[in-house]
């Protein structure tokens, strides 16, 4: 078998050197800790989508953990999307972008990058304009708890992906020192 060069190697070394392009692309901790953030959100999402159309009554989502427990997941009010096809496409593409950094794809750490770069300022935004006011849009302290649970994971998520190094490596942003 030829490689590239011209030069013959047998299928042990053909074996050999894909092991080793193999273990050079580890998924680090923390990618898989998003990943995995990622597909539990899309999968929340649409069971308290379903719990929603389920409970006509409104006992389910009626409760304060609900609700709470909505705005971590959707990062809006559940009766925002509960009546319409938007929820199931939002976890569609939070489940996708969630598979995209599974299999280490650049496409899916560039939105999560650009999504929680955004969400995490137009919050900080928000906190420094009523401050400014002296007013407060959140007037709970269970709305205003969920929020900075919001800006916390959204800003540790924007870190890993932006700046840890072995993160940068595994996507293939580092310099090796090959090139200049």
């Amino acid at each position: 078998m030829e490689d590239f060069q011209g030069k013959s190697e047998g299928p042990f070394e053909a074996h050999e050197r894909a092991g080793e392009f193999l273990r050079k692309r580890v998924r680090p901790t923390a990618v898989t800790v998003i990943a995995t953030y990622e597909f539990f959100t899309g999968a929340l999402m649409l069971l308290l989508l379903l719990g929603t159309w389920l409970d006509p009554t409104g006992h389910f989502s009626g409760s304060l953990d609900f609700e709470i427990l909505t705005y971590v997941v959707t990062q809006h009010n559940v009766s925002t999307y509960s009546s319409s096809p938007i929820m199931p496409l939002i976890a569609a593409f939070v489940v996708s972008t969630g598979l995209g950094l599974w299999f280490l794809k650049k496409w899916a750490r560039n939105i999560l990058i650009v999504v929680t770069a955004m969400t995490t300022v137009l919050w900080l935004r928000r906190f420094v304009v009523d401050w400014a006011l002296g007013e407060t849009t959140l007037k709970t302290q269970p709305g205003r708890e969920s929020v900075y649970a919001v800006v916390i994971i959204n800003a540790l998520i924007f870190y890993f992906l932006a700046f840890d190094p072995d993160v940068k490596q595994a996507f293939g942003d580092m310099n090796d020192g090959s090139e200049p």
